[in-house]
This record gives C-alpha cells, sequence and structure tokens, in this order.
C-alpha cells in the first residue's frame, strides 16, 4: 500500500495547514482517503465506547458551525460511510447526535460545546442501550 498526503492551505487565513489529507492507493485500483491533521484538531479521531456504539469516527466537515464526524467501518471509504448515515453530528436542533451501524440514533446531548468529546450530559434516544457513551480524542 502506498499513499501520498496533500496539504490544502488557508491562503492568509492565519493558519498554516486548514488539513492534510492522504490517498491510499489500495493496490486494488481504488483510493481510499483519510484526513490527517486538521487545524484545531490535533486528533481528527474521536472514540465512543457505550452500550450499542464502539466505534471511531474521523472529522469529515463543519456543519452548522460545529465538526461532524463520519464513522470509520471496515471495507466502507468515508463517503460510503457517510452516505449510510454513520454520522456523529450537530443539528438544527442543538444537540448532539450519535448515529451509527448503519443510521440509526443512538444518543443525544444538549451540551453546546465546541466538539463532542466535552460534552458530559448525554441521554439514551431512540431505543438504545446503556451505558451512555464515553466520547474522547483518539490519540
Amino acid at each position: 500500500m502506498a499513499y501520498t498526503e496533500l496539504t490544502c492551505d488557508d491562503e492568509g487565513l492565519g493558519l498554516e495547514t486548514l488539513y492534510r489529507m492522504s490517498m491510499v492507493d489500495m493496490g486494488d485500483g481504488t483510493y481510499s482517503q483519510r484526513v490527517v491533521e486538521y487545524a484545531g484538531f490535533p486528533f481528527p479521531y474521536l472514540t465512543v465506547e457505550s452500550g450499542d456504539i464502539n466505534a471511531t469516527y474521523l472529522y469529515y466537515d463543519d456543519y452548522l458551525g460545529k465538526p461532524r464526524y463520519v464513522q470509520v467501518v471496515d471495507g466502507l471509504t468515508q463517503l460510503e460511510s457517510f452516505d449510510a448515515s454513520n454520522f456523529f453530528w450537530w443539528l438544527g436542533d442543538n444537540k448532539w447526535h450519535i448515529w451509527g451501524n448503519g443510521g440509526g440514533e443512538y444518543y443525544t446531548s444538549t451540551d453546546d460545546v465546541a466538539t463532542p468529546n466535552l460534552a458530559t450530559t448525554w441521554v439514551v434516544a431512540n431505543g438504545a442501550n446503556a451505558p451512555l457513551p464515553i466520547v474522547t480524542l483518539y490519540t
């Protein structure tokens, strides 16, 4: 497997790098895309450990002024996981939502914080199972 990194600079916005992408040659004529650095986030991965979701989420983009993450799923590209609604995001109802495993919503938090690992109040949604999630930056 070979990879190439691409850096996207901010063109004078005051940050050295907005993001660095790694394009991984999968050896079968396809490529997988990974964000390896994002301005303001030392680690763009989050881990979620709970009764129903035990997964890693990768920074995808900003949505409604907050970072949106997509679940890392073996065998799926980031776009395919996005299309399957495997999100961790802030919605217009002023809540963080953890969706995963093919698109079901599992947990929400009304903590209005910059990133979801700073939220401390989670509730079970749509019949998900306890325990409530532990959300951490992936290191």
